[in-house]
């Protein structure tokens, strides 16, 4: 504790404060931990589905039941009012057999055949497992009309496995189609799980993103994760901004990928004493408790009775806003504003003063270690003219820590502004630091970093 105070002060000492005040903040920055603080997800659920996935060797009592029936935030009731466009469940009773799957198309609140499946799975307990409650938005859809099955979890054979995966968000059906390819597509037409007929099965973007995955699997001679990784770095580089959270299994393994907006959330749970893990897009409880908070980029690599293996991918980005963990006011008063062209509707100011008044963002214990690019979010509102032209924003990062950074905030429209490339790491306190102005009124909103490597 001696050495990380007197790393804090370090810090505080080389991005201008006196070391007589360094104690005073030390408090405030050490007790916003970063592990611990909770994620609420917000209740706009536009082309937000709800999904989960089990792998255990020997799934212990009641985590299928609950987790799919019993639990506040179960699959089964999160369908009650937003997630009502049918359900699907997909399981293998041990690993490598051939996939069991069902579908259907009323709401899982009121389907006796889903409380039915979910109890033999329960009484049978499958080593794998996915389940997904649908908010349609894309291909054979009928919002609310409870008059298609739900086609998640979608599955396929292919080089002698069932293949199932269920999507979560919303992906550009005409890119995907681009960067699949014609020929692909002729030897692996889509069709919707065959829950809807031509042509309206054409048009299920989680079924291209699910081709798309295999198809670069299968060219990288199905090495599972080289072509996750291909596969999502190509939709990306291709423009693609859309959201694509997915679980996908082999029936041997189990693997979980975030990329989304503040709605699209996933979590996991692994379990080492009773040998499972659980990844879910909403944490099945009243409170996010035992949870993990997966950052958008990573994948989590799931196998049986392992701890889940965590990757991040490449281009892909987090944005860390003033309501996330690591978001830290360390000294002065930064008061909460709203507008509708802050990252997520609302952001932090400050008033004019010495430079002493402090906010920042962490990044140790947040994002994997790993070289990120660094942006911040600059947005226009009507009182411009009050704000700072010289901003301070400060990079504390693996190595050092960077010159004072001047963003203009007084300058007209909203845009992501760069303040460089940097390593971090869990070495010490790392992250993004502003201070108040004597130029003007200062925001701390957001900022967004994107893996290089």
């Amino acid at each position: 504790m001696i050495l990380f105070l007197s790393f804090l002060i370090e810090i505080l000492v080389l991005t201008g404060l006196p070391p007589a005040q360094d104690a005073a903040f030390a408090g405030p920055l050490l007790s916003a931990d970063p592990l611990t603080m909770a994620h609420t997800p917000t209740s706009d659920q536009s082309d937000n589905c709800r999904m989960w996935g089990l792998i255990s060797d020997s799934v212990p009592d009641s985590i299928i039941i609950n987790h799919l029936i019993n639990d506040t935030n179960s699959l089964k009731n999160l369908s009650q009012e937003n997630h009502v466009d049918g359900w699907g469940i997909a399981y293998y009773q041990e690993y490598g057999d051939s996939v069991v799957f069902a579908r259907g198309m009323e709401r899982a609140y009121t389907d006796s055949t889903y409380d039915s499946l979910v109890v033999s799975m329960e009484e049978n307990k499958p080593q794998i497992a996915l389940a997904h409650v649908r908010l349609c938005s894309s291909g054979c859809c009928e919002h609310g009309m409870e008059t298609i099955d739900d086609p998640h979890p979608f599955i396929r054979h292919k080089n002698g496995r069932d293949w199932s995966f269920e999507h979560n968000g919303l992906v550009s059906v005409e890119r995907l189609k681009e960067v699949i390819g014609e020929e692909y597509l002729l030897n692996n037409p889509p069709d919707c799980s065959g829950v809807c007929p031509p042509p309206e099965n054409q048009n299920c973007d989680s079924e291209y993103l699910f081709l798309l995955l295999l198809k670069h699997i299968e060219e990288n001679n199905w090495n599972t994760l080289d072509g996750i990784v291909e596969a999502i770095d190509t939709l990306i580089a291709a423009g693609e901004t859309g959201y694509m959270n997915f679980v996908m299994s082999d029936g041997e393994n189990l693997w979980a990928f975030r990329k989304g907006g503040p709605i699209h959330t996933l979590y996991y749970q692994y379990n080492p004493e009773e040998h499972w893990t659980v990844a879910v897009s909403h944490y099945t409880g009243a409170a996010q408790e035992e949870w993990v908070w997966v950052w958008n980029g990573q994948l989590l690599v799931l196998h049986s009775n392992q701890e889940p293996e965590i990757i991040m991918i490449g281009g892909a980005e987090v944005i860390l806003d003033d309501a996330d963990p690591g978001f830290v006011t360390i000294s002065g008063k930064w008061l909460h504003g709203y507008h509708p062209n802050a990252c997520y509707g609302h952001a932090r100011y400050n008033g004019p003063g010495t430079g002493r008044e402090r906010a920042g963002w962490r990044m140790d214990g947040i994002v994997p270690p790993g070289v990120y690019e660094v942006w911040v979010w600059k947005f226009e509102h009507d009182y411009m003219h009050l704000m700072a032209t010289d901003a301070r924003f400060k990079v504390v990062h693996r190595d050092g820590i960077s010159e004072w950074i001047l963003v203009n905030q007084s300058q007209p429209g909203h845009e992501w502004i760069y303040l460089g490339t940097y390593a971090f790491d869990d070495s010490h306190i790392q992250g993004v630091l502003l201070t108040d102005n004597p130029g003007g009124h200062v925001i701390a909103d957001a900022i967004k970093v994107v893996y290089v490597e």
